[in-house]
């Protein structure tokens, strides 16, 4: 996988995270504490792919 592809495909899944959040609490309002825990989601992700 290049570079591009693997920033492509990280990009993807901090969007499907954004998403799932927006899902469970209802807003769209990111603090610094939401991109904390949607990096946690992100590299949890990561690792089960």
């Amino acid at each position: 996988m290049t570079d591009a592809e693997k920033n492509k495909e990280e990009a993807r899944i901090i969007l499907e995270c954004m998403k799932e959040w927006q899902n469970r609490t209802g807003t769209a309002q990111f603090t610094a504490h939401t991109w904390a825990e949607l990096g946690t989601w992100a590299c949890e992700l990561l690792k089960h792919d």
